[in-house]
């Protein structure tokens, strides 16, 4: 405007002066003639020229092929990247509804290519053969929004509980569609068939691709009630409403803003006052939507993995469990049932000796009650083992606390438990958690079973990128096999062999360390995700 304005105040000079052009230039001054200039020089470009504006429409038109290209190709890696990541068998309820959104991806793209090989195929074929072509063009556009607009009606009628007669709504719009354009076609089609093309590509887009896009915008903005329920990750959230906030503004720029025609609204609202008024094409502002229903998309297609993950974690944790019951089912039957078999028959045997001979029925019954003794301090190990199916929700920590205050209630024996305080215990794995509780726990139960110790050490901690397991105590000790791992199933040392393999599940390394008469020492180092760990002590 300060140039404008300026040229104006020349211009009066310039009449005033316009017999003395000399006399004009020197009234104006050195600096106000470089200025005279410079506007002259931008009036040049914006007013005659088309300047800048010009330029960005002439660079727009000349990779408008490119741009189409881009276009086709973003909606086609939607669809790819959906079968990529679908699962038909997920808890979420738009997971099945998906696939319609694949097929829209992958048809709309294949259709929008069209624009870029149609052209070049005119160099080559005749123009009835380039005719069907662009009509076949045209189907598969309206088909596509036509499976758009059901993915948006069937994930809504899911969500909201609608009647399942709303899904045919899709199917009715693409059916009025196809009745009109071939109604257009026996007055238009014949003799005019590019005008013919056109109402058809409008059409489509005012009966299909709006009310589609729309639809699935705001249905799938509607999901974030059932994510948020399964989900404790916010940031899958946010793609959500990025891929909706991206369909609802492509609703816009590809079902409202259509060629221009004189038809319907499309000679108000279409591709050229939509130029006229933001000055670049509205191909843009489609292509941007696509890139952001992409990106978005991408990043919701994030929860299948979650989902996947979280299905594998509690399939370990069931591995894990039916693994515990079978050799607690195994060491049942091989110990404490056999012990209390021979128990009976003891105490059977004692009732003939009472009159025959008491003192020995005497020892025997002594022997009988030790027995029982231990027998009753196995039972109460067992007990301690089936307690974690009650401490599942629970973090380390807290389970491996509750396990010592039960262990030192059932046995008495003094425990020093120590757990460093850090935010990488804390927030271990599902997995690995449950690997660490049962590896406490096997060794705490062989403690109260065999080792007749007085006082247990129990410590986690975290080195080098390692977490640091130490469990010792001081009670008999045995002589340990040189590899746990590759004990006998059917061996008494079958509990260490579980520690071993529970150990190596998390791909870390178990030591055993045991003197006969002084005790055992018991250390696992776990790798955290990411941690660099040594082979240092505690």
């Amino acid at each position: 405007m300060v140039c404008f304005n300026l040229q104006t105040i020349i211009q009066q000079k310039k009449d005033n002066y316009q017999n003395q052009t000399g006399v004009f230039l020197d009234a104006l001054g050195q600096e106000q003639i470089i200025y005279y200039r410079i506007c002259r020089i931008i009036a040049k470009l914006l007013v005659r020229e088309g300047g800048s504006l010009n330029l960005l429409n002439q660079v727009l038109k000349s990779n408008m092929v490119d741009i189409i290209f881009i276009y086709g190709l973003t909606f086609f890696l939607i669809g790819v990247a959906i079968y990529l990541k679908y699962i038909g068998d997920s808890s979420f309820k738009m997971a099945s509804s998906l696939k319609f959104l694949a097929w829209f991806g992958i048809i709309h793209g294949m259709a929008e290519w069209g624009d870029v090989f149609v052209p070049v195929q005119a160099a080559y074929l005749d123009s009835y053969t380039i005719f069907l072509m662009r009509i076949g063009q045209m189907s598969m556009d309206a088909l596509s929004f036509t499976i758009l607009f059901y993915f948006g009606v069937e994930l809504g009628s899911k969500t909201f509980n609608w009647r399942r007669a709303v899904v045919v709504i899709p199917g009715v719009a693409f059916l009025l569609w196809l009745a009109l354009l071939l109604n257009n076609y026996y007055t238009l089609g014949t003799t005019q068939p590019e005008h013919w093309l056109r109402h058809g590509d409008i059409l489509a887009r005012y009966l299909l691709g709006f009310p589609g896009a729309l639809v699935s915008g705001i249905v799938l903005l509607a999901q974030k009630a059932d994510l948020t329920t399964k989900l404790e990750r916010s940031e899958v959230l946010k793609n959500l409403t990025g891929a909706s906030v991206s369909l609802i503004l492509y609703a816009v720029a590809s079902g409202l803003v259509v060629p221009s025609e004189h038809f319907i609204f499309a000679d108000l609202i279409n591709t050229s006052w939509f130029f006229a008024t933001f000055r670049f094409p509205v191909q843009i502002v489609r292509t941007v939507c696509g890139l952001g229903i992409l990106y978005n998309t991408l990043g919701l297609l994030k929860i299948f993995d979650w989902e996947r993950h979280r299905r594998l974690e509690e399939a370990e944790r069931k591995q894990a469990v039916l693994q515990e019951r079978e050799r607690f089912a195994r060491d049942l039957h091989d110990g404490i049932i056999q012990s209390i078999y021979a128990i009976g028959l003891n105490v059977e045997n004692s009732i003939f000796l009472i009159d025959e001979n008491p003192n020995q029925a005497q020892t025997v019954l002594s022997t009988v009650m030790d027995k029982l003794s231990g027998i009753v301090n196995e039972i109460r190990a067992y007990i301690l083992n089936l307690r974690p199916l009650q401490l599942q929700d629970k973090g380390l920590r807290q389970r491996v606390t509750d396990l010592i205050t039960e262990f030192k209630a059932n046995s008495l024996i003094a425990v020093d438990f120590n757990m460093e305080d850090d935010q990488a215990v804390d927030s271990l794995s599902t997995v690995k958690v449950d690997h660490l509780y049962h590896i406490v726990q096997e060794a705490l139960s062989n403690i109260l079973r065999h080792a007749a110790s007085t006082s247990v050490k129990v410590k986690v901690g975290l080195d080098c990128g390692e977490l640091r397991l130490l469990i010792s105590d001081n009670g008999r000790g045995f002589e340990p096999a040189a590899n746990p791992s590759k004990l006998d199933p059917a061996a008494e040392q079958q509990g260490l062999r579980n520690m071993a393999e529970r150990v190596q599940a998390m791909h870390g390394n178990l030591e055993i360390k045991s003197i006969v008469g002084q005790g055992t020492e018991i250390k696992a180092k776990i790798p955290l995700e990411g941690g660099q760990g040594d082979a240092g002590e505690y």
